[in-house]
């Protein structure tokens, strides 16, 4: 699940209800962006929305779990910490094995995927690598700069994940070096306490 609409659902679990404004201020976004992920969730069955009285004004749209929301969201904490206690018992054992897992699965998604990118011009293996990230749940996106390109992170579905295990932060970077190709240098992180991940790409166009 896009870690947006996580921390949505999960503001919802906690607080039974919540207006845009409230959840804008809760995840960090512009209230039209809210909107948008409010409009997915509900078009998902996830969430449910009520008018509620408001004075004199216009009634107030709020936002509740349906059923199917809050087991979503169960389950999908579930698979959070299952997730974790793998790495964890990996990392007991040989902390570079799980780089290599994840390492691994960008390969094996730039494998599947290689018939939309190979032999193609960079700025379409860029967009290449941004649409199979979003496949991932990562929201990217790319802009020439210098010699090169930069490529800004702006959400990450492993957030949560990464800040226990950093070893799972390779499997992006290990995509954009598969798809893109040339040198792939990570310039910000959040793991770091950056707002973004920022990777600068150097490759011959």
């Amino acid at each position: 699940m896009q870690s947006t609409r996580r921390d949505i659902l999960q503001y919802l679990r906690e607080h039974g209800t919540g207006s845009v404004e409230a959840l804008a201020e809760a995840v960090g976004l512009a209230p039209v962006t809210v909107r948008h992920h409010l409009h997915l969730l509900r078009d998902d069955g996830l969430v449910d929305v009520a008018a509620e009285p408001a004075g004199r004004g216009r009634p107030r749209h709020v936002f509740r779990l349906s059923q199917t929301g809050g087991q979503a969201i169960v389950e999908d904490n579930r698979f959070a910490v299952l997730t974790a206690r793998l790495l964890d018992a990996m990392r007991a054992a040989d902390r570079g094995q799980i780089e290599g897992v994840f390492a691994a699965m960008a390969e094996s998604i730039a494998d599947t995927n290689r018939g939309s990118f190979t032999d193609r011009p960079v700025e379409d293996r860029l967009d290449a690598v941004v649409s199979l990230l979003a496949a991932e749940g990562f929201t990217t996106s790319w802009q020439p700069e210098g010699d090169g390109f930069v490529l800004h992170q702006l959400s990450c579905p492993f957030h949560a994940l990464g800040e226990q295990h950093r070893e799972v932060c390779c499997m992006d970077e290990r995509l954009i070096e598969a798809v893109v190709g040339g040198a792939v240098e990570r310039e910000e992180w959040r793991m770091d306490g950056s707002a973004t991940c920022i990777y600068r790409i150097r490759t011959a166009v």
